[in-house]
């Protein structure tokens, strides 16, 4: 990544972007112009950092770091972010990962209404996203059942069809694209309430089709929790 190196002492800094040579280290391999064993001696330390998502815990450092460096390269803006809003962040999973966070970062900096940025500065995307994984949540690690925890939002119009469709792509992933194993991980009933529970998804536009989340389809399973 394009970044500055410096000695250990400090005394000197350069410049770099290694990302153009690691391709073209890359495409000389594939072609069979670099030798695989001098490439085995080249690589001698590989380094593997896990996706934010698997690092919550470094989410507050990161947003305290982003909200300075925005302030520092505009023309100020917030200093901090409320607990509320720090709560959606370090729930939100971060499929694109600190280069997500620095721009959602960004955009909260530039459009922020007061001094410290709350909840209703957060992109809607995040907030519907965060919402999603707060119910899926609460029905498969709390236990608490469909028709308690997400019906009555979706009837209240508090949630959206695509969040439901989300929240049921979810179950799918988790249950191998098998409805009958989603309804039991929401904690419906099987089989009393199951032809109920289906016929409510597809009434609303809310039910993937299962084919997507089997193993070994092409297009799937296409989500994460």
């Amino acid at each position: 990544m394009h970044g500055s190196i410096g000695t250990i002492d400090g005394a000197t800094h350069m410049t770099a972007d290694v990302r153009p040579e690691l391709a073209r280290i890359a495409a000389m391999l594939a072609d069979c112009q670099l030798r695989g064993d001098l490439f085995q001696r080249l690589d001698v330390i590989h380094l593997s950092t896990p996706p934010l998502r698997q690092r919550k815990q470094d989410v507050p450092a990161l947003v305290g770091y982003f909200v300075d460096r925005a302030r520092h390269t505009g023309d100020g803006g917030p200093h901090a972010v409320n607990d509320e809003a720090m709560a959606v962040l370090v729930g939100y999973s971060w499929p694109g990962d600190v280069r997500e966070l620095q721009d959602a970062i960004q955009r909260m900096v530039a459009g922020a209404r007061s001094q410290v940025i709350g909840i209703e500065d957060i992109p809607c995307d995040i907030r519907d996203r965060h919402t999603v994984a707060e119910l899926y949540h609460a029905m498969a690690v709390d236990h608490e059942s469909f028709w308690t925890a997400v019906y009555p939002l979706l009837m209240a119009r508090q949630i959206t069809c695509s969040q439901v469709r989300e929240i049921v792509s979810q179950g799918l992933v988790a249950a191998g694209g098998r409805y009958t194993h989603v309804a039991r991980l929401f904690n419906v009933r099987v089989p009393h309430d199951y032809k109920r529970f289906l016929n409510f998804l597809d009434h609303f536009h809310c039910k993937p089709p299962y084919r997507d989340f089997r193993e070994g389809h092409p297009e799937g399973p296409t989500h994460t929790i």
